[in-house]
């Protein structure tokens, strides 16, 4: 408007029209300039337009002179009016802001401005303010939103759970919240890529938006995690909500040639019956999906009696990065061959030296591990560890287990050898442990990556077996040297007849298919007594050794055998 006033200042100057004129039409916003009015009845007409406003208008700027205002942009909102006739009562000028104007070129926003000019006349000037407007649409968007599947982020989700529970103090209605994590999905991002991982959270945040109301809410609270807020939800229409959730995560996700199937564990949480602030009612549904995903179910409601268990434990899930990072133990026990009565071999076993909790057994944390999706760093680090333990320990071999979902990577071969090389051991000192019952499924790329290990000289264990019922078909494809007795069968081979035909069968038929032998879980001399009658190779158990440092261990295998001749005990296990 600079140059309104600048005309003003001017007039004693001698600034002509001709030269006003000219300022306008070189103006890049748009202006209209309208001849002087005496009463509001008369009729607004265009005395001059300048290109920029012929455009928006689309009318030719050399004829619209002399046409009334209104006949050539009827698309001006009323205000422009009242502000024109406001100017011709009070004298007033105005200006507003951020206003929507449906022009011919489209919808576009505006800031303008009236002013009263010497003659009389009176002047419209328009800025054009929708680029602004958009970026700070964008900018609030981005700050509420997530960026890959543009659901509502955890700031605006908190937001809308808060305003949802506020609702149901004034109304006594409920609101349901259900908090969605995809199972290992950690392996598909390391498998496929994170530009794929990123396209499934796309396609499944999209089908989780679709499927709510308008007044409910699905957000991604971050990484592969979803939560929906859904008003007035009772419990049994959350258990149907879940269902229908899980379902559209299920259907499978097709990338360019690749069909990829993904699964998610639920928790559900009601308010107010779980919590009256927002915090709470998420911890608590996070409580419930945990307890999902750790029983196997697709989805749980959360249960108060469960939440004492379930914060501890996802207290150790919050503990994990401490685990990776410096306060994994990596203990041996040695497998201890019944025929010389020497060790043979060593197991590898992780534990946790929690920072509060102290030392933390397995069962406490690799579940929670597999659960998190860090099962494979983990199985790394203990390998790492493991071949430390025994790199300036000549000839002794290694067990470490190597979870099934590991072996569906075809670089697992070249990752172990590296880390063999890295370390000075040669291939065959190492055993890898694969659990029975998690390669029922004899899938191919399993096979491949097993033949690959065993021909590189890697030995393959099969632990816990008799529990996965594998068929001998299976046992024969696998490149296998190795069987280990579950020692739940051990354990009951004294008082239970048909624990005993299976620990037995199972002898015969690993010997039958060229295998060695390894019963777990040995903890009395009568057990040992019977599994050398029966001809088993190698024995593993509190008998002869509990789990320990290799300083402690390596003391211990070293001071000489385990067995006598004729099969007497010699070690003592230590108490810890």
């Amino acid at each position: 408007m600079r140059f309104f006033h600048t005309f003003r200042r001017g007039r004693s100057s001698g600034l002509n029209t001709e030269r006003l004129a000219a300022v306008v039409d070189n103006q890049s916003d748009p202006l209209v300039m309208v001849a002087p009015r005496d009463k509001v009845d008369d009729e607004p007409s265009i005395v001059h337009v300048n290109p920029a406003f012929a455009r928006l208008a689309e009318v030719n700027a050399d004829h619209v002179a002399g046409t009334a205002l209104w006949e050539a942009a009827p698309w001006l909102p009323r205000s422009v009016r009242a502000d024109l006739d406001d100017l011709i009562t009070t004298g007033r000028v105005s200006d507003r802001d951020d206003l929507a104007f449906a022009t011919p070129s489209g919808t576009r926003n505006f800031d303008y401005e009236v002013i009263s000019l010497p003659d009389g006349s009176a002047a419209l000037q328009f800025t054009d303010v929708s680029d602004r407007k958009h970026a700070i649409e964008l900018i609030r968007h981005q700050a509420f939103h997530d960026p890959l599947t543009a659901l509502p982020n955890r700031t605006l989700f908190f937001d809308r759970l808060a305003q949802a529970m506020a609702a149901t103090e004034r109304d006594r209605s409920n609101v349901g919240l259900l908090l969605l994590d995809l199972d290992q999905f950690k392996e598909i991002n390391d498998t496929l890529g994170h530009a794929y991982g990123d396209q499934i959270l796309s396609r499944i945040g999209g089908r989780l938006g679709a499927m709510v109301r308008d007044n409910d809410t699905v957000a991604r609270l971050g990484g592969d995690e979803f939560a929906m807020v859904v008003v007035g939800a009772t419990e049994g229409q959350m258990r149907e909500i879940a269902t229908r959730a899980g379902n559209e995560v299920a259907r499978t996700v097709e990338l360019d040639d690749i069909a990829v199937e993904v699964s998610a564990s639920i928790g559900g949480a009601v308010a107010p019956d779980h919590g009256s602030d927002p915090h709470v009612l998420l911890q608590r549904a996070d409580v419930a999906m945990y307890d999902a995903k750790r029983g196997g179910l697709p989805y749980k409601l959360y249960a108060p009696d469960d939440d004492r268990e379930s914060l501890h434990r996802l207290t150790l899930m919050g503990d994990l990065d401490d685990l990776l990072d410096g306060e994994l133990r990596v203990w041996f026990q040695p497998k201890v061959d019944l025929r010389t009565g020497r060790a043979g071999g060593l197991e590898a076993l992780a534990r946790w030296q929690h920072s509060r909790m102290g030392l933390l057994g397995p069962g406490q944390f690799i579940e929670l591990c597999d659960l998190a999706g860090v099962i494979s760093d983990l199985t790394f680090r203990v390998l790492d560890m493991a071949l430390a333990g025994v790199s300036d320990w000549p000839g002794q071999r290694v067990a470490v287990n190597v979870p099934v979902r590991n072996l569906y990577d075809r670089t697992l071969p070249d990752a172990i050898s590296a880390n063999l090389k890295k370390h000075g051991v040669a291939p065959e000192r190492l055993l890898v442990e694969i659990t029975e019952s998690e390669i029922m499924e004899d899938h191919r790329t399993v096979v491949e990556v097993l033949e690959e290990l065993h021909s590189r000289g890697i030995r393959i264990s099969i632990d816990d077996f008799g529990t996965g019922f594998s068929s001998l078909t299976h046992l024969r494809r696998l490149p296998i040297h190795e069987i280990k007795i579950d020692q739940s069968f051990v354990g009951g081979m004294l008082d239970n007849e048909n624990d005993y035909m299976i620990a037995r069968s199972i002898i015969d038929l690993a010997h039958n298919l060229g295998h060695q032998v390894v019963a777990e879980g040995v903890e009395d001399t009568a057990t040992l007594t019977l599994l050398r009658e029966l001809g088993c190779d190698m024995g593993q158990g509190h008998l002869f050794s509990r789990p320990g440092p290799v300083g402690r261990i390596r003391l211990q295998v070293e001071a000489g055998p385990a067995l006598d001749a004729e099969g007497a005990l010699l070690w003592r296990s230590s108490p810890t």
